[in-house]
């Protein structure tokens, strides 16, 4: 069997510049040689219970001043005066505030309702129990300390499982879904969004894991709306909640001391609050006012709990401490006072509130939806190809039969008549004949022509299109040429702004063709541009090491960082590793020239690194 491998080069850049060069006189290059070796380590962070201080330390690693404390409470602080100065703004605070929730299931391959694979009535109980907390309904809130009384809060926010999916279309909220490991860290983050997530500004994405011990669960924390710093410390892909499937919940896999207290504690970050302890001493503070200081976590749980540090009562009972669940019982006023900030300024926090994702959707009866092409993909490989989509019923009425039709550049080349039994959302592929492409730049074309022998209802779902690149095979030595992109080379543009553009620079006086992106004026943060090879095979070349020049520097101000990734995928498919890819590097390790706050143009040849990636560990892949 061939081991034909595509390479992505995947870049979600802000500000900055990188220039990639192809072959030129004084070095600078882009070439895919037969030889060669390289390794690249990784670092972990230590944890603790929850992870919330690991996922905050990452933020001001990679932030600098924007991922602190400092920087989120100095823009907290400017909102809570803002609201007291504005008391009309109370009413809406006052009305009720639904959050939808969508709970995905990553589970180990067990059947539903054991092991990882835990029961909707465990994900049931989650969300009574978050209401409850929240709403100050919860039963032991009897035991809250009489002079804790005065400040114990209702925060006015409930949460239903989301009754709408991305698509409109109705859903219980629940996604399951056998995960690619058997038990994840908060390093994993990205992988697990990864692996299923729904968009993070219009829903509480709640992952259900299994977690590596000592960690029980973790959060995101919300974001400033500040002019100009309104990019996210924490990417789009890895927002929402974290918990580990023992301690979700109640019933079920739950722990019998789970009461559902874990998902309370970490949707509190979630919603912009801190440890009660502050994750130091008494010189450190959560930053709400009502909150006695207190030296350290708590873990015990007795019939009459107290505990004094700091010269006062610790208010041990509060869901921001690590106090067992049995023992948790209320929030403050001043940590609801944050809620209402976050909830009404923050980005990704403000579009969940009361959204369309809280309301069952209203569909058409007759209505069936092409959803995706599968084949053909992007790139073309091979000529022999079985065009294929998914379908899925959008509407009321289960759908029996339709008749899509197929065309090649407009040209009919199939109509048939599929006969389904597909109930409302659920979807399937339908296939047409196998046939051999023109290995040329072609449009296809797919059509829904009738649904149960009549007119869709919604004919603005009906079609799709696609114009795949052919794709063929690098021999190597190769080297890549001047000028403008060549044939087989794909770029993918998703947000159809800045992406990747051939340019010719003056380098020591001389004329050297490049590739960038306009990275100083990419207002897209968390956006990705891809540039994707050409096959390569690695049986043939089982040393083969990609090896390119490439200049960066990063706009000198912190919080501002770019990355740059080559992954590897199999043969045509675009399912590129991009969770343990051969070659990433961001910041300082990607810097070549001193950080600017003008836009980068390289003018020396001095500006520029050679970078050497081996691939021959991934030729039996």
């Amino acid at each position: 069997m061939k081991n034909n491998y595509t390479f992505l080069f995947r870049f979600p850049l802000i500000f900055g510049g990188i220039f990639l060069f192809v072959v030129g006189s004084f070095g600078q290059k882009f070439q895919l040689v037969d030889t060669g070796n390289s390794h690249l380590g990784h670092t972990h962070l230590p944890g603790e219970q929850c992870g919330q201080r690991t996922i905050e330390l990452l933020m001001q690693k990679e932030m600098g001043y924007f991922g602190t404390p400092e920087f989120f409470e100095d823009w907290m602080n400017q909102k809570i005066e803002e609201k007291q100065l504005a008391p009309a703004s109370l009413r809406t605070q006052n009305e009720k505030r639904l959050i939808p929730v969508v709970v995905h299931v990553i589970h180990s391959g067990s059947p539903e309702g054991s092991g990882s694979n835990i029961p909707d009535s465990q994900i049931f109980e989650q969300i009574r129990i978050l209401n409850e907390d929240f709403r100050r309904l919860n039963a032991d809130a009897v035991n809250t300390p009489a002079e804790f009384l005065p400040v114990a809060a209702d925060a006015n926010i409930e949460f239903v499982l989301a009754r709408q999916d991305p698509n409109g279309l109705p859903t219980d909220g629940i996604v399951r879904i056998q995960g690619p490991k058997s038990v994840y860290t908060p390093d994993d983050a990205i992988l697990i969004g990864q692996t299923s997530q729904w968009n993070p500004e219009e829903y509480l994405n709640i992952w259900v894991v299994p977690i590596v011990q000592p960690f029980i669960g973790y959060a995101s924390f919300p974001i400033s709306d500040l002019p100009g710093l309104n990019f996210s410390p924490v990417p789009a892909i890895m927002d929402g909640v974290t918990i580990d499937y023992r301690f979700f919940g109640t019933g079920g896999s739950a722990t019998s001391a789970s009461l559902g207290r874990t998902a309370t504690h970490e949707v509190g970050h979630y919603f912009g609050l801190r440890h009660i302890w502050g994750d130091g001493g008494c010189g450190v503070d959560d930053f709400v006012a009502d909150t006695p200081l207190q030296d350290n976590s708590n873990n015990v749980c007795n019939a009459n709990l107290s505990r004094v540090s700091c010269g006062v009562n610790n208010m041990v009972q509060n869901y921001m401490d690590y106090t067992p669940d049995a023992c948790m019982n209320l929030f403050t006023k001043g940590q609801v006072e944050r809620f209402d900030v976050v909830l009404a300024n923050s980005p990704r926090r403000v579009g969940l509130v009361n959204n369309r994702a809280t309301i069952a959707p209203v569909l058409e009866e007759l209505d069936l939806a092409i959803s995706k092409i599968t084949e053909p993909g992007e790139a073309l490989c091979n000529p022999s190809i079985t065009p294929s989509i998914e379908i899925q019923n959008a509407g009321n009425t289960t759908v029996t039969s339709a008749r899509i039709e197929f065309r090649l550049n407009n040209q009919l080349i199939e109509t048939r008549r599929f006969n389904l039994n597909l109930a409302t959302t659920e979807r399937t592929i339908v296939k047409f004949s196998t046939f051999n492409a023109p290995l040329s730049q072609n449009q296809y074309n797919f059509t829904i022509l009738e649904v149960n022998d009549q007119a869709d209802e919604n004919p603005d779902n009906n079609q799709a299109s696609i114009t795949p690149a052919i794709q063929g095979e690098i021999q190597l030595p190769y080297t890549y040429p001047n000028g403008q992109f060549p044939a087989g080379w794909i770029i993918s543009n998703p947000d159809q702004s800045f992406t990747w553009q051939a340019t010719t620079l003056t380098l020591n006086g001389q004329n050297q063709p490049a590739i960038f992106i306009r990275h100083y004026e990419y207002e897209g943060p968390g956006q990705l541009d891809y540039f994707i090879s050409p096959q390569i095979d690695l049986n043939k070349y089982p040393n083969a090491q990609l090896v390119f020049d490439l200049a960066h520097s990063p706009y000198n101000q912190p919080g501002f960082q770019d990355e740059l990734i080559i992954a590897i995928g199999s043969a045509c498919e675009d399912n590129f590793d991009l969770v343990d890819p051969p070659y990433q590097k961001l910041g300082t390790r990607l810097e070549t020239s001193t950080p600017t706050l003008d836009e980068f143009i390289p003018v020396s040849n001095n500006q520029f690194r050679t970078e050497l990636v081996n691939l021959s560990k991934y030729r039996d892949l």
